[in-house]
């Protein structure tokens, strides 16, 4: 019973001293800090909160006309260097953004802009690469009606527009008519055409002057001499070029590659210059070679005298 006294006596006493000296004690301060906010008020003095990264601020600092100009931009970037859209939200180029900005707050007057306030989502940027290509394309129709001469390449292996049934040698005129209008062009009887040698491209364009194209002529050179087994001259290089191409299949189907600091290169007939890639490669790892091998194709590697000699005579075109 006398506890409970006291405890009364005690929170009796501790209320009436809180509410005298307590929270009325703080009423000097607040008057005071009145008055300062007062004369802040009148000196125009700065707020923290102008610093604030606010969606207030951004739209003041940056117009429609400029953040379209960054976009614009931005999808060149991604059609000239052949980056991804997601490139544009990658860490290491936001940072790159936020890289240049600060040097140039630095330079130039104070902005509280950062980089993710001036990039495009990826998805807006690649819907903008259609009214570029647009753009760019009426450019080029105006420009193509002051020029005297030009030039255009026909190459269906990585054509990949073509939408036509087949590509025979109609259609392939059709299709190369067809772009050129779009430009304004046409061919006539004195237009030379360039194309490989093959059927359906000589008779496509068999009403202009047309040359062979003389890499495809070359090519036939090494071809002709190490597959061409009608020609008895040429049994010694065929041989070394049959081993070597046993040996190189060999190692790529084995999955060796990787112990080699070169990658060796199977032939292909429908390659430009096949023949001579396979012995080019070859002929820079040969040192190499022996290591990825069984006891079979060491045998057939041993036969090999020297590969040199076969690719003296030109430069690899890749």
């Amino acid at each position: 019973m006398g506890s409970n006294l006291g405890s009364r006596y005690r929170w009796k006493n501790y209320h009436s001293v809180a509410h005298v000296t307590g929270t009325g004690g703080m009423q000097k301060h607040i008057e005071s800090c009145g008055k300062i906010s007062k004369n802040r008020i009148e000196q125009k003095e700065a707020k923290i909160t102008q610093y604030f990264n606010s969606s207030e601020n951004k739209s003041k600092d940056l117009s429609i006309k400029q953040k379209n100009k960054i976009t614009n931009a931005l999808a060149e970037f991604v059609v000239l260097d052949g980056r991804s859209f997601e490139t544009l939200n990658g860490l290491g180029f936001i940072n790159l953004i936020e890289c240049v900005l600060t040097t140039g707050r630095t330079l130039l007057e104070s902005s509280n802009m950062n980089a993710n306030d001036l990039i495009a989502d990826s998805r807006t940027i690649s819907r903008n690469i259609d009214k570029m290509y647009e753009k760019r394309k009426s450019q080029l129709i105006t420009l193509c009606k002051s020029i005297k001469s030009f030039v255009i390449t026909v190459d269906f292996w990585s054509e990949r527009s073509y939408e036509l049934e087949n590509q025979t040698s109609l259609n392939i005129r059709k299709l190369v008519n067809s772009i050129l209008e779009e430009f304004g062009l046409s061919l006539c009887l004195s237009s030379y055409i360039v194309s490989d040698n093959e059927n359906k491209m000589r008779c496509a364009f068999n009403d202009v002057k047309r040359r062979g194209c003389s890499d495809h002529y070359l090519n036939k050179i090494p071809e002709k001499t190490f597959t061409d087994e009608k020609n008895i001259e040429l049994q010694e290089p065929q041989k070394m070029f049959h081993l070597i191409k046993e040996i190189v299949e060999h190692v790529r189907r084995t999955h060796r590659q990787n112990k080699l600091t070169k990658k060796l290169q199977t032939f292909s007939k429908t390659r430009l210059n096949g023949a001579f890639c396979i012995f080019y490669v070859f002929n820079e790892i040969f040192e190499e070679i022996p290591q990825v091998l069984n006891t079979k194709h060491l045998l057939s590697y041993s036969l090999i005298d020297n590969p040199r000699e076969c690719t003296g005579f030109r430069l690899p075109t890749y």
